[in-house]
């Protein structure tokens, strides 16, 4: 009884750290019109500290998912961000 008690808990955990898991920060969708083809999640930016000059570092997971029905054998993406007057800051 204590065994099955024990492994009840642990699947308990292991579900709520399932549900835990961060909501997206960003979802896009490329192309914007149309069928789109690939979709990026981006989780929420994190500090990491550390800059020079005034400059910061962060970091967020990024997901790539090919929503075509086509295998894409090699891929290469950039990503700039941009302040809200549309300059470029990263």
């Amino acid at each position: 009884m204590r065994r099955v008690a024990v492994w009840i808990f642990l699947l308990a955990v292991a579900s709520l750290l399932a549900v835990a898991k961060d909501q997206p920060f960003q979802v896009v969708s490329w192309p914007d019109s149309g069928q789109p083809v690939l979709r990026f999640t981006f989780s929420k930016f994190k500090d990491e500290g550390g800059g020079m000059g005034g400059e910061r570092t962060y970091i967020s997971d990024v997901d790539a998912l090919n929503l075509s029905d086509k295998t894409i054998s090699g891929a290469s993406f950039s990503f700039y961000v941009f302040d809200k007057g549309k300059a470029r800051i990263g």
